[in-house]
């Protein structure tokens, strides 16, 4: 195959790049056996009797760090040594995890198959990001990021129902699905060809530094960081909220329509989001979140009643919530992804390394200072010192500190220092 005809032709369909379609499929495929596996995880380790359930959850910790500090060193050598090889090897690596899984009875080797899991998502998110904005100019960009979203909760949407299916035959079945899953994109992506940009010419510790002098960066990290901190109170102290209002059996249906809501919104802001202001767009962003903390604190002072002061139904209110919380999340990640890849070319691995690093801390210290104030202040019926208060108050807060800040864009695909 003639790598130029992978790239979208001037006056062209962006569709007809074969590797396009081969990267966006790969993203629907990874996520849906990625999805598959997830809700079942931590049930399963635990029901081998080789593991405690605190245990489990060290294990399901220590992925997801791996899975985000470890993107870092995906994007180092995704502009050191190439996107697509790297995205093969990524790919590869999670094949054998997942038979690791599948038969897997020892702490150790369950602990090796979710390592395996979670380094093959760290190195294959920035190398295939990378890849993206390689193949589409810099005007398509939010469209294929938004793209790229929208498959990949689209596939954690049909996940775990496939997963459920699965597992009614037996947890070996359900997690060979998912290597073979792999293993055909694997050799999928072996196949592809496409132009792989131009690769860093330093050492990746040359490289790392020299990217993290650059102060656009710094300001994206912090962009990323105060994102994941306010963001992941939606995956963590919500379910509690909602639990403890006495809907737990209406958390499932709230997180199906979310992801429903996640993809819908993407199709319909992609453009919006890159036509407005960036200042506008964080503003509406973050006002997005702090909205729906405020629904969330009228929740929490109903002590579990039926409505929110008395004006709005409870379930409903959380619907209300979510609604927002998909259009502000939307928003601010198609902005942070389109930002950071304005940088240099052979610099677009390492920057969604760096931000991904920087997105894993801020949801490190979201979720503990989230569970400790909704443990000591998040109770129902307690003011002023509700947590959700609290959370609205740090989206706006982070709206404001973003919005003060000089954003000074580079110039997309320039291939010169930052």
């Amino acid at each position: 195959m003639d790598p130029s005809a992978t790239l979208p032709q001037e006056g062209g369909s962006l569709w007809r790049s074969p590797a396009l379609l081969v990267i966006l499929s790969t993203s629907f495929f990874a996520s849906l056996s990625l999805f598959m596996v997830i809700p079942f995880l931590t049930i399963h380790l635990t029901s081998l009797g080789v593991m405690t359930l605190e245990q489990a959850g060290v294990v399901v910790g220590i992925s997801f760090w791996i899975k985000r500090g470890g993107a870092f060193f995906g994007g180092l050598a995704a502009d050191r040594f190439g996107r697509r090889p790297l995205m093969v090897l990524a790919l590869a690596m999670r094949v054998p995890g997942y038979v690791l899984l599948a038969y897997g009875r020892t702490f150790p080797s369950l602990l090796l198959a979710n390592i395996l899991i979670a380094a093959g998502s760290a190195f294959y998110m920035p190398a295939a990001k990378s890849a993206l904005t390689l193949l589409a100019p810099a005007e398509h960009r939010m469209r294929i990021f938004a793209l790229r979203a929208g498959v990949v909760n689209t596939g954690a949407a049909i996940g775990p129902f496939a997963g459920a299916a699965l597992l009614t035959h037996s947890p070996e079945l359900m997690f060979l699905a998912a290597a073979a899953a792999f293993l055909g994109l694997t050799v999928a992506n072996a196949v592809l060809r496409f132009p792989d940009g131009a690769r860093a010419s330093r050492s990746s510790l040359n490289l790392a530094l020299e990217v993290a002098k650059s102060p656009y960066l710094l300001r994206m990290m912090l962009f990323g960081l105060l994102f994941f901190l306010v963001y992941i109170q939606t995956e963590t102290i919500f379910p509690v909220l909602v639990k403890d209002a006495g809907h737990a059996d209406k958390i499932g249906l709230l997180f199906g329509c979310w992801a429903a809501l996640v993809v819908v919104s993407q199709i319909a802001l992609s453009r919006l989001v890159l036509t407005m202001p960036r200042s506008v767009c964080l503003l509406l962003g973050f006002a997005g979140f702090s909205l729906g903390f405020l629904i969330l604190h009228a929740a929490s002072r109903s002590g579990g009643g039926a409505s929110l002061f008395g004006l709005v139904p409870l379930v409903p209110g959380f619907f209300l919530a979510i609604a927002l919380f998909s259009v502000a999340e939307v928003m601010l990640d198609l902005r942070l992804d389109y930002d950071t890849s304005l940088v240099p070319a052979d610099r677009v691995g390492t920057s969604f390394g760096f931000i991904n690093l920087a997105c894993g801390l801020g949801g490190l210290i979201g979720s503990s200072v989230g569970t400790f104030a909704y443990e000591t202040l998040g109770g129902p019926g307690e003011m002023p010192g509700s947590v959700w208060m609290l959370m609205a108050v740090l989206a706006g807060l982070s709206a404001l500190v973003l919005m003060r800040q000089r954003h000074g864009e580079p110039t997309p695909d320039v291939q010169k220092p930052l």
